[in-house]
């Protein structure tokens, strides 16, 4: 429900009070449920007359708070109780100490182990043997090029994860090389960050299945607490050691050579069951603790008791090798959200943000919207009773000659509706062991996910919607990119419920099955940053039909975004198109060259259109038709930057004509010839026929040709042919095959025909009789004369 009511904070109220006049207001009303608790008035022994209670979600800005609700018979004023004012950040408690007692436990404990917040750690008496697939063929994918000014910075990272004794070199062969991309690093863009594109290699390494606790033993173990910490491993996969036999599958190529990682890396797929399970296993045994990847969970109903699981976790830390990242540390904290719960020294309850995207979806204002809303609720109708009479009303407008007409009946049937659909009822618990759906979808607007799971018969049931707007910057990517965008938020959004753990990811974009289930793939610039984020889940990309996605709904009517979470979004891939952007550009030229003859270019303008519309199958009707070709067979690969200015493929920016022969000439400056000029331009740029037109440049410099030694070819000495068959014979072995047979070739040189016959061997035992039976095919060439 949306009513708005006046209350009164009341810091010393215990419950939420709201009067029976308020109550009868309330569109729809909820369902009071009897209840035996009595309230007293300040400073009295006679308890309010008291109707019944109700659970609602309360609202202040960005912050939302599930609580009950107690209606009072009578007038007088509604009341806020003192938990839930705090929660909502109304009140604010200062409590006056002395600065001796301001310490806690854990500022004692961070000074006394220096040593847990000191680089890299590595865990003891520990190493993980990755579980390699030895069916699947090996591949060795070619090296990606860095950009030449790239290649110090390059240089210097690869020493750093030396030095750190994370990565190692090859020497000798080795089956599986992947590639590396150069990422800038989020708080220094100066500097550089390598990631290997395991998606290859990934498909031979088999993931590891453990036990993992259900949300019904989280919450006996989490019910109660009240004071909570959560501490942070720095790198954490870098934490654990590879064994030395695991250590192949993850060498990757650099301008210096080959590299592989002596510890866990974050592209190999089964790293998160690996890296949950041990820290797992270093963890057992202590009370109060509970570690969820790389975060670590202390928890207990009193202070002094988390302080006392606190030290201990800090002791086993310290023995185990393990390292931790002071800045994300937080200590003493009296909530936490965890698996779609909110845990607090007021207990349990459902957190808000699991229902919140369909609670505030805006009114309806079209029949497309209606059509939409009822899509989602046919997806779990079977759970909604009276399903058919409570959307009734909205069915009735969706009919074509209908007039549309938003009245009570509608807005009482859009409350109700959107109660069916976040009730106990229709939402469900997860559970990590069963079969897990995410489906996704974008509008032009939006984003919007449903996460649902199918029980034992087979059933549906939903576990926490989400949606969220389209930043300005977002609303300008093309269809597909907006559609993967969709997939890489969802995941972090649902990160506690999905990582770790295999699930099938829906999408009504046929475009994003080919990109994200085919390793081979050559996605665009952004998509492939994306990529990398992707890489700890193991999901399966699945295409349905729009029609059947239930997601359509929340994506085109989202939420209001908080803007540090829409700016997180995007900022990834548009640091990632920036860097390249930036780092792509001819030295001699500016970017901003760029983007003036881009606007110019009428080619590029249409390529543009095409990009972010989709609209791909009309370049046949274009007057450029034929240039248009070589854009649409690269269609994947490109992408749109900095409010359409210029285009990227892959990670090379796309040069306008006027500037083409410029760019070429650039790289031709010293006149190093064909495959000298080819090389900076295809780690920089990229139009339509470089390599011909880099040729030709070549080709047409006079300074190049005279400079260029001749090397005359000597012409072919032809062998005359014999006058009369048989007059020349020619033979020879092919062999062994894999039968260990071999082939005997006789050719006549005058007819050019070969005779093939099998032998064992090459001894003269096995080969007199096939000769014997070559002659009697032809005869003997003593006798004949043919």
């Amino acid at each position: 429900m949306d009513t708005q009511i006046p209350v009164l904070i009341d810091s010393g109220a215990t419950a939420n009070c709201l009067t029976e006049a308020t109550y009868n207001k309330l569109t729809p009303r909820p369902m009071l449920t009897s209840t035996d608790i009595k309230i007293y008035p300040y400073h009295s022994s006679t308890s309010l007359p008291v109707c019944g209670a109700f659970r609602c979600s309360v609202e202040k800005q960005d912050k939302t708070v599930r609580c009950s609700f107690f209606v009072i018979k009578g007038g007088g004023f509604n009341i806020l109780s003192f938990e839930t004012s705090k929660d909502l950040g109304l009140l604010h408690i200062v409590t006056a100490v002395s600065s001796q007692s301001q310490r806690s436990v854990a500022d004692e404990l961070v000074e006394q182990h220096p040593e847990l917040f000191q680089g890299i750690g590595k865990l003891k008496d520990f190493q993980v043997k990755l579980h390699i697939n030895t069916d699947v063929k090996s591949t060795c994918q070619p090296h990606r090029r860095v950009p030449f000014h790239l290649c110090q910075k390059v240089e210097d990272e690869l020493q750093k994860l030396e030095a750190d004794d994370i990565i190692e070199k090859v020497t000798g062969p080795t089956p599986w090389v992947s590639p590396i991309l150069t990422l800038p690093k989020p708080k220094n863009p100066e500097e550089v960050r390598i990631c290997v594109d395991m998606r290859q290699a990934n498909t031979a390494i088999e993931r590891e299945r453990h036990v993992t606790p259900t949300i019904d033993d989280v919450i006996h173990e989490l019910n109660g607490s009240t004071v909570f910490s959560k501490l942070d491993l720095r790198a954490g996969y870098h934490q654990l050691e590879l064994h030395p036999d695991s250590r192949y599958i993850t060498t990757f190529t650099t301008h210096l050579g080959l590299r592989r990682y002596k510890r866990l890396s974050f592209g190999v797929s089964s790293a998160a069951e690996v890296f949950q399970n041990a820290v797992h296993q270093t963890l057992q045994g202590l009370n109060g603790v509970k570690n969820l990847s790389d975060d670590i969970i202390v928890f207990d109903r009193d202070q002094a008791d988390h302080d006392n699981n606190l030290t201990a976790l800090f002791k086993q830390l310290s023995e185990s090798g393990l390292t931790l990242n002071r800045e994300k540390c937080e200590f003493n904290k009296t909530k936490l959200e965890f698996f779609g719960f909110i845990f607090s020294a007021g207990g349990v309850s459902a957190d808000p943000k699991k229902v919140a995207a369909v609670q505030h979806a805006p009114n309806l204002k079209t029949p497309a919207d209606i059509k939409s809303l009822l899509g989602m609720a046919n997806y779990c109708s079977r759970f909604i009773r009276e399903f058919s009479s409570i959307s009734e009303p909205l069915r009735r407008l969706t009919h074509k000659d209908t007039p549309w007409t938003w009245g009570q009946d509608q807005v009482t049937a859009l409350q109700a509706l959107k109660v069916s659909l976040t009730s106990d009822t229709t939402m469900s618990y997860f559970y990590p062991s069963r079969q897990t759906e995410l489906i996704v979808d974008a509008s032009p607007v939006g984003l919007g996910a449903i996460l649902c799971q199918k029980d034992e018969k087979g059933m549906k049931h939903i576990i926490a919607y989400a949606s969220r707007a389209l930043s300005d910057v977002e609303t300008r990517y093309s269809q597909t990119e907006k559609e993967a965008l969709a997939i890489v938020w969802s995941c972090k959004h649902f990160h506690l419920y999905v990582y770790g753990h295999p699930f099938t990811l829906v999408t009504d974009h046929k475009a994003l099955e080919i990109i994200w289930n085919n390793p081979r793939s050559k996605p665009p610039a952004r998509i492939e940053r994306w990529g990398l984020r992707l890489q700890p889940y193991n999901f399966r990309v699945e295409y349905r039909k729009g029609a059947d996605n239930p997601a359509d709904f929340m994506s085109r009517h989202p939420v209001p975004t908080q803007e540090n979470e829409s700016a997180h979004a995007c900022k990834v891939a548009e640091e990632y198109v920036n860097f390249f952007s930036y780092h792509s550009t001819p030295k001699a030229m500016t970017l901003q060259e760029i983007k003036t003859e881009t606007l110019k270019d009428q080619v590029l303008q249409e390529v543009i259109g095409h990009i972010r519309n989709n609209t791909w199958h009309l370049t046949d009707k274009s007057q450029h038709a034929d240039i248009l070709k070589s854009f649409k067979h690269v269609q994947s690969e490109l992408t749109v930057a900095d409010s359409s200015d210029f285009i990227l493929r892959g990670t090379r920016i796309v040069i306008p004509t006027v500037l083409q022969e410029r760019a070429i000439q650039l790289a031709h400056e010293g006149h190093q010839g064909i495959v000298k000029t080819k090389a900076p331009l295809r780690t920089k740029v990229w139009f339509p026929e470089i390599d011909r037109k880099a040729e030709s440049a070549v080709q047409n410099c006079l300074p190049c040709q005279a400079s260029t030694p001749v090397t005359p070819t000597d012409p072919l000495q032809m062998s005359p042919l014999p006058e009369t068959p048989w007059h020349s014979v020619s033979a020879d072995f092919y062999g062994p095959l894999p039968t260990g047979e071999y082939l005997l070739v006789i050719t006549d040189e005058y007819s050019r025909y070969p005779v093939v016959e099998s032998v064992c061997s090459t001894s003269a035992s096995s080969v007199i009789p096939v000769i014997d039976k070559v002659f009697s095919m032809f005869g003997n060439p003593k006798d004949s004369k043919n």
